[in-house]
């Protein structure tokens, strides 16, 4: 009989009455927690108890169990016998069970079970059943197997599971006394699966080695290889499977099935066993019954990692030779991913892997065809190396450059004088930033039928490949009217990248819309030149249309396959998402970029991802992630891109200059001083505006007046010339923060006037918000402030809220009061707080947003918790107990860990839904700034809020009282509207029977609302369903809904 951990406790604890015995088995596979259970039941109660192994002889086990003074003598003779070894006439099990009961109340286990022989298993199940027969006495038995069929079925039965995700985090929380990285947490469970002493041992390895450390502040991660593996789990698993895998049959199957990918089939799985389909799946039987196996898997992942490390490299090689000839007809790449295990060389192998190559092609998986070129290239010899690394080099160029690069090396090492070869060479090394190289190669080929004006061509492509826009542009400009005679879609392109990034951004759409015209474009070059459409929208002050252009350009190149150009896309939708204000959406798109990064193998590019992501995550007040994110780039910083050394400094500003820490006014000085210098070495004239730009506040703070006004007027100067009106809104407030400085507040809002409307004019949000808040600052205007604030809490802009607080502290004491205003739909106030919809499906909306951007809330326990804590407000408790909490939500739990796993609930809902949704009280938690659908509907009675049911999906048991207030609520307003709104009223009405299906004035509410909305046809099923549901209850109604409402006339 199955039973949870809480009642196995109360039953062993009720033995002091003396009225039962109790038989009980706990399993679970290794480090599952079976020992440290079986302790803390036994530590829960007051009487003796003794744990011994189960594999413990007959003998030794009577001889070491104690033995009461009064013992009978008949039991004493019995056990004295027993103990020498003797044959005896009463049953071994009886005579111990007595033992047991002259001992009560007490608790003999039994540990491991497992490991006894049959023998010793049949004799324990007899215990089990004659213990039961005792009267205070009690067996408890562990093992690492499910209860033997012997086992008494009234006996009762605790298998012990793994934790849970957050279970696992909620101990190694406790373990380390505080909070861990998200991504350490991640990685030990997927590694120890919620199994407990492996989620322990893999912390302590990872503390032990670095990966995991305590800064004095906090816990830092850093991701280990691949492999990891704490030599205590390593020594329990293979103990387990030393044991388990006795005879060739059972080793064979283990080995076949850890050889073989997850789901092969039973049949290939015996041919690699060299078994019979028979005895396989009799091996496999006693796999599971040993606890190796579990369900046709492995118990656990790790043993199928360990089991292969067992194998001696003979055995290894066999088994993969008979997965290789097995799979060679029916699945070539499966087949080629046994060719080195198995030894397999030459031309088999060669032959194997153009067949694999050629499958992955047919599957459309470009990056794998290219791998298995590359691996064939190993068994290749002569000219058939050329086109193996040709073609893979000229694939892996959008998933792994670095591979690309060796590929193409090598290449051109088998035929130096192929044109296509040394060209896919140099524009690899130019994407590698190495231009000299690249160009060397292209002069090689100004011999050979290429001419003057091809080299020329894709020399331009080469300096744009490698980040020398100018030089690029130059030549291109130098030999223009030639080239167009020959000019290419993917010249144009390139071109007008270049000029783009150059400021010269008409010129830019100019070329890339007749880029469009005049070509026949394949789909890459149509989106490379939408994109650069978008991009010179997004310059020119028309950043919404930037935005739908870079999301149909992400979606073209994702659909194409290409990673390398869809994070690109990416990244470029992420700066325009910023230029309307959209911050969580653009951290979403810098995120996507990182992932795409990631796919294409290219560390650098993924770092700079990265660190545009620390940027928003600076506004969103995410700090200490920003940082982390800056911090980890820092050693990938090249000398030969100052472009992103210049952009990670002023990364580092902005951080520094909203999170206001002892070193954080040094920290912002020094790298606003590093930019400012650089930038004018580099001679970057958007660069230095952006750090100019964050120099000048430092300067006016630190009280050097006369520098920051020498800078501000260069400031004005420098983006009086560029086209950019961010960076010229942003000299404006530079310059008015210098002024303020010098007394002169005339000018200084006059310059902030002209900011605010160069913002509004091109739509900069950001800036517009930004400079209106710089202005009311300027005259403390506190209801101009309140505007800005508003919008900034919309777009849960933390720095800027807190930057606005700080400058009017008054409107911290009015945050929670309501604008007042309403949304488009003319029902939900559009307030400063976020929305919680309980009225149906749980569902959130952030803060300011429409009615349509609610989405359902993640995770049961999530739900539950916010739900609870609406429901304390609405009786108006305010708060609600951590103990009341732990009883809803973990109510299986004890105290310690159920309180331990309500705090780690409270901090993952913070971080999905925002930190200001659940408010930290003496005794508990209380809901924070949430406004409520249920809320609303007491004060206004509007019903269209009601979407279902009240706290629809059961996510918690609702409060009768409030459950009863709403929906007495809800019937007097749809009883209201007969008249006025008989169609709302009848889908009221539905909502009122399906939450009382046996609530007559519910019915006949629904039946007068269909009736006076015309609906005689609904109005007919829908009481025929009605009257069967109450017949099925005992209740008769009329056959006709007519007669019916005539015997329920409304109130």
């Amino acid at each position: 009989m199955d039973v949870p951990l809480t009642v196995l406790g109360q039953r062993l604890r009720a033995l002091t009455a003396r009225r039962v015995g109790l038989a009980a088995y706990l399993w679970g596979e290794a480090g599952i927690g079976k020992s440290y259970t079986s302790r803390a039941l036994l530590r829960g109660t007051p009487y003796r108890s003794l744990t011994l192994p189960a594999r413990l002889s007959l003998p030794e086990l009577v001889r070491t169990l104690p033995r009461p003074a009064r013992l009978r003598d008949w039991t004493r003779a019995a056990l004295d016998s027993l103990e020498a070894g003797q044959t005896m006439t009463v049953t071994t099990a009886d005579l111990l069970a007595a033992l047991l009961d002259q001992l009560s109340p007490f608790v003999l286990c039994l540990e491991d079970l497992h490991e006894a022989d049959a023998a010793r298993i049949q004799l324990t199940a007899q215990l089990a059943a004659a213990v039961a027969r005792t009267r205070g006495a009690a067996l408890l038995i562990s093992s690492r197997l499910p209860p033997p069929e012997a086992w008494p079925e009234d006996a009762l039965v605790l298998s012990l599971e793994r934790l849970s995700p957050q279970a696992s985090a909620v101990m190694l929380i406790a373990e380390a006394g505080a909070e861990l990285p998200a991504g350490a947490l991640a990685w030990i469970f997927e590694r120890a699966r919620g199994n407990p002493l492996f989620t322990l041992e893999y912390f302590r390895l990872l503390a032990r080695q670095g990966h995991l450390w305590n800064d004095g502040e906090r816990w830092r991660w850093r991701e280990p290889a691949a492999g990891l593996l704490p030599l205590t789990v390593e020594a329990i698993i293979e103990h387990t499977l030393n044991q388990a895998l006795e005879g060739p049959a059972l080793a064979n199957t283990f080995m076949a099935q850890a050889l073989l990918p997850l789901g092969t089939a039973q049949a290939l799985q015996a041919e690699v066993a060299d078994l019979s389909v028979q005895t396989f799946s009799v091996a496999q039987q006693a796999l599971e019954q040993r606890g190796v196996l579990l369900g046709g898997n492995f118990a656990h992942p790790l043993y199928r990692e360990v089991g292969l490390r067992l194998l001696d490299p003979a055995q290894q090689q066999r088994l993969a030779g008979r997965a290789l000839n097995a799979l060679q007809t029916r699945d070539p790449q499966g087949a080629a991913a046994f060719i080195d295990l198995a030894g397999l060389a030459g031309p088999p192998a060669l032959e194997l892997l153009r067949r694999a190559a050629d499958d992955a092609g047919k599957q459309q998986q470009p990056a794998q065809q290219a791998r298995w070129l590359e691996r064939a290239l190993g068994h290749a010899s002569g000219t058939e190396r050329h086109p193996l690394a040709f073609q893979a080099a000229r694939t892996l160029v959008e998933h792994d450059l670095k591979a690309a690069g060796a590929l193409a090396e090598a290449a051109v090492r088998e035929r130096p004088d192929d044109p296509e070869t040394v060209i896919l060479l140099a524009e690899i090394q130019a994407r590698q930033l190495r231009l000299t190289e690249a160009e060397q190669g292209l002069d090689r080929l100004s011999t050979g039928p290429h001419t003057a004006l091809t080299i020329t061509a894709k020399r331009i492509e080469l300096r744009s490949f490698a980040r020398q826009y100018g030089a690029a542009v130059a030549l291109w400009e130098q030999w223009r009217s030639a080239l167009d005679t020959q000019a290419s879609a993917a010249l144009h392109g390139q071109v007008a990248f270049c000029l783009i990034l150059l400021d010269r951004e008409d010129e830019a759409f100019e070329l890339a819309t007749a880029g469009l015209d005049r070509f026949e474009c394949t789909p890459e070059e149509r989106a490379k030149f939408l994109g650069l459409q978008a991009m010179y929208y997004s310059r020119r002050g028309l950043p919404s249309r930037a935005v739908t252009i870079f999301e149909q350009v992400a979606e073209e190149y994702e659909r194409i396959g290409s990673p390398r150009r869809t994070a690109a896309a990416y990244a470029n939708l992420a700066i325009a998402l910023e230029q309307v204000g959209q911050y969580r959406q653009q951290a979403a798109a810098w995120e996507q970029s990182v992932s795409w990064r990631e796919q294409a193998a290219d560390p650098y590019q993924t770092g700079i991802s990265r660190m545009a992501l620390a940027s928003v995550r600076t506004k969103l007040g995410q700090y200490q992630e920003a940082e982390d994110l800056l911090l980890d780039f820092q050693g990938l910083l090249r000398a030969d891109d100052p472009a992103t050394t210049l952009t990670y400094f002023s990364i580092l500003c902005e951080l520094y200059a909203a999170w206001r820490t002892p070193l954080s006014g040094l920290l912002l000085r020094r790298h606003a001083v590093q930019a400012v210098t650089q930038a004018r070495e580099h001679g970057h004239r958007g660069y230095l505006a952006d750090a100019l730009g964050q120099l000048i506040p430092v300067e006016v703070e630190g009280g050097h007046l006369a520098q920051a006004d020498a800078l501000s007027l260069e400031l004005l100067t420098l983006t009086g010339v560029q086209a950019n009106p961010e960076s010229q809104v942003t000299a404006l407030r530079a310059r008015a923060t210098v002024l303020a400085a010098l007394q002169r507040s005339d000018e200084a809002d006059e310059a902030l006037e002209q900011g605010e409307h160069l913002a509004a004019q091109h739509d900069l949000r950001d800036e517009f918000h930004l400079t209106g808040l710089d202005r009311a600052r300027l005259s403390h205007d506190v209801a101009r402030a309140r505007e800005h604030l508003h919008w900034f809490r919309q777009q849960g802009l933390r720095t800027a809220i807190d930057q606005t607080l700080n400058f009017f502290p008054e409107l911290a004491e009015q945050a929670g009061t309501d604008s007042g205003r309403t949304g488009p739909d003319g029902l939900l106030p559009v307030s400063e707080w976020p929305h919680l919809g309980v009225l149906g499906e749980l569902r959130f909306r952030s803060a300011g947003g429409p009615a349509v951007q609610a989405v359902p809330v993640r995770g049961r326990q999530r739900c539950a918790l916010l739900a609870a804590l609406l429901e304390a407000r609405l009786r108006g408790q305010g708060e609600a107990s951590r103990l009341d909490l732990v009883d809803i939500l973990y109510s299986q739990a004890d105290e310690v860990h159920g309180l331990a796993a309500l705090k780690e609930l409270v901090h993952q809902t913070r971080t999905a839904l925002g930190p200001g949704v659940i408010q930290t009280t003496e005794g508990g938690y209380m809901l924070g700034e949430v406004q409520s659908d249920a809320e609303i509907f007491l004060k206004t009675g509007e019903t269209r809020l009601w979407r279902g049911p009240y706290l629809a999906g059961g996510v918690l048991e609702p409060d009768m009282l409030i459950q009863d207030t709403l929906y007495q609520s809800l019937h007097a307003c749809a009883q209201a509207m007969l008249a006025t709104d008989p169609a709302e009223a009848a889908r009221v009405g539905r909502l009122l029977c399906g939450a009382s299906p046996y609530d007559w004035a519910a019915l006949a509410l629904t039946l007068r609302a269909l009736r006076a909305a015309g609906n005689h046809r609904s109005l007919g099923r829908f009481y025929a369903a009605a009257r069967q549901g109450f017949e099925e209850v005992g209740e008769a109604l009329p056959a006709d809904w007519a007669a019916f409402l005539e015997g329920h006339a409304p109130a």
